[in-house]
């Protein structure tokens, strides 16, 4: 059976406001962090390697190779000497158990990985011998470590990251770690000194042209154009004065998908649209001119063989020569740099298979031009259109000799001006998704590049409100990228790629609400204007976890204690405190009303650690907090098992930890605790509301991750230097999208198909208390909607919109999420408006009901 950990920072509280304290704040952490730490050293991972402590927790041993070590005194300690030191960090993977820490470090650190590390004396006895370092170190969770990247240059990173702080250059990182008053010594061989690895090289493959093209030197195919051109003139002159009486007919060529292709060489291609306004006429002759951007392109694009051109499928090349023998050509237009493009039958050679024009669009030929530079406008337009008009030509056959028939107007739609490999969102859709189940992200523009290469979509990371980016997501989430369009299947995590986060070095980032960013592989990015709403979150890993790269799955819940769910034990220090039980009971009690997760308190334990033990609990953790750490709580959810179902695969959530920390001094002088279960008590100044943190950790135990929505229960993080109103306190009743992604989560279990016998977990059971509303959250209709409410949410007025005739005459009532009710009016039309702006903001039910028909549906008043 493998078993699956999972610790996550539930709760981080932030004790200053604004931009220049949040600057003032995240400069104390650091100093905090650096100024506590006994052993600063910089270094580089060779390997890691997981092992079973004797508590049978797992932990990972890392070599490192100590490259300088920082000391405050005047003397270094003689406790760390230069060479190698082994270094311990907590979770990892033994034998398929498998246990992931947040904040990280998690597990083995990356090989390669080079940073300053913050290292305190372990309780966990190391496994290696021989080290020139034998002391026994770890490397805490959170704010713990300052990952440097040596080629921030290359990849447009910053130089340097951790402890809050960012820095554009490594002079920079040593200025700041100086300033702190730190001295250091340098170990030789310096960790600089790896064996470099050469750069790939890239080949540069010539793009062949049309067949033929260059059996003619330039200069001929000017000559048989200029003379092509005078034979058409000619003839069609000849034609006009015989006096023909003919209908008026004339061309539309427009241009078309533009798109990036190839990589060093790039290219601009492109297509010329043909049609006309009738389908009478067989096409003889019709040649493009357009100007175009030198800086862009370069001049002399067809003499240096820079432009090719491929005919379109409805032109047999064997009749229309287009570039073969007599083109493209270059010329000068009032100073502008213009290439003609020839296309047309050779008039002297016989027999003939013109295409006939229609009224519908024809691809006449696709321009493929090769890119001098980037980032620069391509101004592609036509111009010449009275040069090209008058040898413009058609016949009335198919087959027969040239009839030299001109047309009488010929109209180009304007021409190509988008800024070359810079990319264009024009839109995506949905506008909003929910991750880690499954779900699509489709994006839709230009110059995305023909294939991904580096290209990367970036979103914001939902683990600190979107502050930073994320820049890369792993390779299996694409579904397909192509120049116009790109579709991801939105993960709840990225965990592959060696990350470089300033915050916790090697953790796994977290998609979150926020703007759109496409970054192609030619380097450059456009950010949309809208952003993306990701409203929940459901944890997903790899599949097997840790195992093949293949895709990734979410969790699901089980039944891990013989009644359908799962039973939460308290610890003595949470059960000897009264307060904290009636928020933990009135916390699963809401959970329970609003999703049917069916949590149970179940009898009191002494366990007072979150250990593969079979034993969901709840408890807090009165140890001393590292120095720099700002999280307050965290849930570890401990999967037993991978298994293969009828139709799918599933991996099951068994064991869930949730630890609090019991003193908060860590976050700031005097900070305490506030218990409030009648939601009508303002949380005060210095204070972290219990009530919304234990929430907060189940709607974890639900599988959900952090969002990126202040007013949402999941969101990261709680303010204690705030006086917050009562009926602005965050609560299960308030969070619309968290109730919903929890909905999913246990529908999700209730409808898995598996066998038990073969899969060692029972089926999960959903069950609503039955001190819940009538109208409450199990009750709500699932059948076709017979009203509409909008807007949701709200904070001046619901309108509701009536569809059901037999709603029409029934009543309205509005209740909170305990049943209560606060407005009641009788309907008598199809549409109606109820104020709400004087209400308290959470979550309400509203019901239409009469003799035969029942509906209600979840709003929010904000």
């Amino acid at each position: 059976m493998k078993k699956l950990t999972l610790l996550t920072t539930v709760l981080i509280l932030f004790f200053l406001n604004g931009f220049s304290q949040l600057q003032q704040w995240e400069d104390y952490i650091a100093q905090q962090a650096m100024n506590n730490a006994p052993y600063i050293i910089e270094g580089t991972v060779i390997e890691g390697e997981s092992y079973k402590t004797d508590e049978n927790l797992i932990v990972s041993s890392n070599l490192i190779q100590i490259d300088k070590i920082f000391y405050g005194d005047d003397i270094p300690s003689e406790e760390i000497r230069c060479g190698r030191i082994e270094v311990i960090t907590k979770g990892g993977e033994i034998d398929g158990d498998i246990a992931v820490v947040t904040p990280g470090p998690s597990g083995p650190l990356s090989p390669d990985l080079r940073a300053i590390f913050l290292l305190y004396p372990s309780d966990f006895n190391g496994i290696r011998s021989g080290l020139e370092n034998e002391i026994d170190l770890h490397l805490g969770t959170g704010t713990s470590a300052i990952t440097i990247n040596e080629e921030y240059e290359e990849n447009g990173l910053p130089a340097a990251g951790g402890l809050y702080k960012v820095f554009d250059n490594h002079k920079e990182l040593y200025s700041y770690i100086d300033s702190l008053g730190f001295n250091h010594t340098n170990c030789t061989p310096s960790i600089q000194n790896k064996a470099p690895i050469d750069p790939e090289r890239l080949q540069k493959v010539k793009e062949s042209i049309e067949e033929g093209a260059n059996e003619l030197n330039y200069e001929q195919k000017k000559r048989n154009y200029r003379e092509r051109q005078e034979y058409i003139e000619k003839a069609l002159d000849s034609v006009k004065s015989q006096g023909a009486i003919r209908s008026s007919e004339s061309l539309d060529i427009t241009y078309e998908n533009p798109r990036m292709t190839g990589n060093n060489p790039s290219y601009l291609e492109f297509d010329l649209m043909i049609k006309g306004n009738s389908n009478n006429t067989y096409l003889d002759n019709s040649p493009v001119w357009f100007e175009y951007n030198s800086n862009a392109f370069g001049t002399q694009i067809a003499a240096n063989n820079k432009i090719n051109i491929t005919l379109g499928p409805d032109f047999d090349p064997g009749v229309y020569s287009a570039s073969s023998q007599i083109g493209p050509i270059d010329t000068v237009i009032s100073g502008k740099n213009v290439v003609i493009l020839p296309f047309g039958l050779d008039m002297s050679n016989g027999p003939f298979n013109r295409t006939q024009i229609t009224t519908s669009k024809k691809l006449m030929m696709t321009v493929k031009m090769q890119i001098a530079n980037c980032n620069e406008s391509s101004q592609i337009d036509s111009i010449g259109i009275y040069n090209t008009q008058i040898v413009s030509s058609y016949s009335n056959s198919q087959t027969g000799s040239p009839d030299f028939l001109s047309y009488d107007n010929i109209s180009y739609t304007p021409g190509i001006k988008e800024t070359l490999c810079v990319p264009e969102i024009t839109s995506f859709t949905p506008s909003t998704i929910s991750a880690g189940n499954g779900k699509i992200l489709t994006v839709n523009g230009n110059f995305f590049g023909q294939s991904r290469g580096t290209g990367q979509i970036q979103l914001k990371n939902s683990d600190r409100g979107g502050t930073y980016d994320i820049t890369a997501f792993d390779a299996y989430d694409y579904i397909s990228w192509s120049d116009n369009q790109i579709k991801i299947m939105l993960p709840q995590l990225v965990d592959t790629l060696k990350s470089f986060n300033p915050i916790l070095p090697d953790k796994p980032y977290h998609p979150g609400s926020g703007p759109v960013t496409i970054k192609n592989r030619y380097g450059f990015s456009e950010t949309s204007i809208t952003p993306l709403t990701i409203k929940y979150a459901i944890k997903n890993l790899r599949r097997p976890a840790f195992g093949q790269l293949s895709d990734k799955k979410k969790f699901d819940l089980a039944n891990a204690n013989d009644g359908g769910s799962y039973t939460f034990h308290l610890h003595p220090s949470v059960r000897n405190n009264p307060d904290a039980v009636k928020c933990i009971e009135k916390a699963i009690k809401d959970w329970n009303c609003a999703t049917g997760v069916n949590f149970k308190i179940g009898s009191d334990t002494n366990i007072s650690s979150s250990n593969q033990d079979g034993v969901s609990m709840i408890y807090f953790n009165s140890n001393t907090v590292q120095p720099g750490e700002v999280a307050i709580a965290e849930t570890t959810v401990q999967s037993p098992t991978f298994c293969t179902g009828q139709d799918t695969f599933y991996m099951f959530a068994g064991e869930m930890d949730i630890q609090l920390y019991e003193n908060l001094s860590h976050i700031s002088p005097g900070a305490s605790w506030m218990y409030d279960t009648t939601m009508t008590v303002n949380k005060q100044q210095g204070q972290a509301d219990f009530y919304a943190v234990i929430a907060h950790e189940l709607g974890h135990a639900h599988l959900l991750s952090h969002v990126n929505d202040p007013q949402e229960l999941l969101w990261w993080k709680d303010d204690v230097t705030q006086t917050v109103p009562a009926n602005q306190r965050r609560g299960v009743q308030w969070s619309l999208y968290t109730v919903e992604g929890g909905q999913e989560v246990v529908q999700s279990a209730t409808e898995a198909s598996f066998n038990e016998n073969t899969c060692d977990v029972g089926y999960f059971e959903a069950v609503y208390p039955d001190n819940c509303s009538s109208t409450g959250y199990q009750k709500l209709s699932r059948k076709k909607s017979g009203f509409s409410v909008f807007p949701n949410p709200t904070s001046q007025n619901l309108n509701i919109q009536i569809k059901n005739d037999k709603l029409k005459s029934g009543k309205l009532i509005l209740t909170d999420v305990s049943g209560r009710e606060v407005k009641r009016t009788n309907i008598n039309r199809g549409r109606l408006t109820l104020p709400v702006k004087d209400m308290v903001p959470g979550l309400y039910v509203l019901t239409i009901q009469n003799n035969s028909v029942l509906e209600s549906k979840k709003v929010v008043i904000r």
